[in-house]
């Protein structure tokens, strides 16, 4: 009666040290800095498409029908340029809300989709921010501060023009910071071979499990 031999062990079986994910039968872990910056997306995306939303339909109120929706007696500026120009850009950063909050949504889910939409995302955010900036102070803030001037009490204060036009321009300037920080984040912190790996987007030659590198 012969003795029964088990059988050798399949060439093709992987190490046993390696990570559950490496197997396939497991996603990869999701980096930290994916999640940070995906649960801050999804808030900045809801709170814009409902602010931006508010926004695009009172500029639309403003053009059909020359006056503000949240108040008859408001003053508005009869410019057909600006108030073209706002109508535009609400309705360019609502866009760019509902996007980011796809983003976040699939980047929790680790879709290969989202780092490629979010790198064209921020590349497109920082452009219109910025050139939306230099609209707005080159242009728009000092015809609209000029319009409210008009607006006021003839004995105001001197130097209350140039007061109102200088923090106009601080303004413009914090918020151009505030809407191209997030991107800025995405394009340098989404860079790193670990998130690369997490969302299927390994560089040639494949991301080693063991040494994912940092981020």
């Amino acid at each position: 009666m012969s003795q029964y031999q088990p059988p050798p062990p399949s060439p093709f079986q992987p190490p046993s040290n390696l990570p559950p994910y490496a197997y396939a039968a497991y996603p990869p872990p999701r980096p930290g800095v994916v999640g940070a910056l995906a649960i801050t997306g999804l808030i900045l995306g809801s709170l814009g498409l409902i602010c931006n939303g508010i926004g695009l339909i009172v500029q639309l109120f403003m053009i059909a029908l020359g006056k503000n929706p949240f108040g008859s007696n408001t003053p508005v500026i009869h410019d057909p340029m600006i108030n073209g120009f706002n109508t535009i850009n609400a309705g360019v950063f609502f866009l760019l809300s509902a996007s980011l909050l796809w983003i976040s949504i699939a980047a929790l889910s680790l879709k290969p989709a989202a780092h490629t939409a979010a790198m064209r995302w921020s590349l497109i955010t920082i452009t219109w921010v910025t050139l939306a900036t230099i609209v707005q102070i080159i242009w728009v803030l000092p015809a609209t501060a000029d319009f409210v001037l008009k607006n006021q009490p003839r004995n105001m204060p001197p130097g209350m023009a140039e007061s109102i036009r200088t923090l106009q321009t601080i303004g413009a300037v914090i918020w151009w910071l505030i809407c191209c920080t997030l991107p800025v984040l995405f394009l340098l912190l989404w860079r790193s071979p670990r998130v690369l790996a997490a969302l299927g987007k390994a560089p040639a030659g494949g991301a080693d499990p063991m040494n994912p590198g940092p981020g």
